[in-house]
């Protein structure tokens, strides 16, 4: 091997793997210390793309997930009033029932039932009117195909409808109690009205039922397309230790080398001697 003081190529190469290795464990630490392997488009640009695609879904269905409860909340509310709403009804029959009997035939009689029969209108009035989730009233027919977003794509959207159920869309504004016929009459009308409450409020059920599944359709989504991303984007320690270390070594190596042959110099110079 020649001996040269003006192009050493041993030590040019050695210093410029130096180089190398130190971008190596700068590269090797940044991605240590982030716990990501894209932290730049440098690092993987076609990764980094797919990646940020990833994270924009996985925003949109932890959203969803959000709205779906909210909407949940809101249906468990519509379906509370509803509850009340049959309570109130189950004690209309009870009364109209009553009323039908021949016995209570006085006119002080039948005007106290008529005047239970009516504070419990006013009451359904009133329930319908004051049951809302976030300023939007649910029972008084104002609540009408409202969208609710329930995933990340603009297509997943469900729209919700609940009917009237004041005392004047049940009919029972119409029930009098003044004679046995016109009170087994009401009987039939609080009937029906139950059964048009019993409706709206299975309505209200199935769609409670079916965000059930959409809540786990979404979950689900979201969990598999973390763990895509975690394969994309998340560092895997031990593989990146293991190349930390052996940059480490190759550095501590082509040290040596150029140490090594940066005494090229003294040997030199000790030909003139």
């Amino acid at each position: 091997m020649s001996n040269s003081i003006q192009t050493d190529i041993s030590a040019m190469n050695a210093s410029r793997n130096i180089k190398i290795h130190q971008k190596n464990i700068q590269s090797n630490m940044e991605k240590l210390s982030s716990g990501y392997k894209i932290n730049t488009a440098a690092d993987d640009a076609a990764g980094l793309a797919i990646s940020e695609k990833l994270k924009g879904e996985l925003t949109g269905l932890e959203q969803a997930q959000l709205n779906v409860q909210d909407t949940v909340s809101l249906l468990q509310t519509a379906e509370g009033g509803m509850g009340s709403i049959h309570n109130m009804l189950n004690r209309m029959v009870e009364l109209t029932t009553k009323a039908s009997n021949g016995v209570y035939d006085t006119t002080v009689d039948r005007a106290a039932i008529q005047d239970e029969i009516n504070s419990i209108i006013s009451e359904i009035n009133r329930v319908t009117k004051s049951i809302n989730f976030n300023n939007k009233t649910l029972l008084d027919g104002s609540f009408k195909d409202v969208n609710f977003q329930i995933g990340a794509d603009e297509k997943d959207v469900l729209t919700v409808t609940i009917g009237s159920l004041d005392a004047a869309a049940l009919g029972l504004d119409k029930i009098d109690v003044s004679s046995p016929e016109k009170a087994q009459e009401a009987m039939q009308i609080v009937k029906d009205a139950i059964n048009q409450v019993s409706r709206e409020r299975s309505k209200v059920g199935a769609t409670q039922n079916r965000l059930e599944y959409t809540m786990a359709n979404l979950e689900e989504t979201y969990l598999n397309l973390s763990e895509a991303n975690s394969r994309i984007r998340d560092v895997d320690y031990a593989k990146m230790m293991m190349e930390y270390t052996k940059n480490q070594l190759l550095e501590q190596v082509s040290t040596t080398i150029l140490t090594h042959r940066m005494s090229n110099a003294q040997n030199i110079l000790q030909l003139f001697y």
